[in-house]
């Protein structure tokens, strides 16, 4: 948990292993100071099958939906092929 404390984010483990305030900020903002962690352009779009492979509503939408289809239409397939019976 953390507490604010005079506009600073105080981490009581931060005197344990002697971390310093630019320290902490980096791990709050996730941001480093080295040049190989460059911003990606922002125009660049997401692949279509990631952006379906991130949504799970999607994927469990598809996952009950397909198998019950394809079941429905071999079931449909299996009836049609049965003979008719003689009369």
């Amino acid at each position: 948990m953390r507490a604010i404390v005079a506009g600073h984010s105080y981490f009581p483990v931060t005197a344990v292993l002697g971390l310093t305030g630019k320290d902490i900020s980096m791990a709050e903002t996730g941001t480093t100071d080295s040049k190989s962690n460059a911003p990606q352009p922002a125009d660049e779009r997401v692949p279509f099958m990631q952006r379906v492979m991130d949504n799970p509503f999607l994927l469990l939408f598809l996952g009950v939906t397909m198998p019950t289809v394809l079941y429905l239409i071999w079931g449909i397939m299996e009836l049609v092929q049965i003979p008719v019976a003689p009369p």
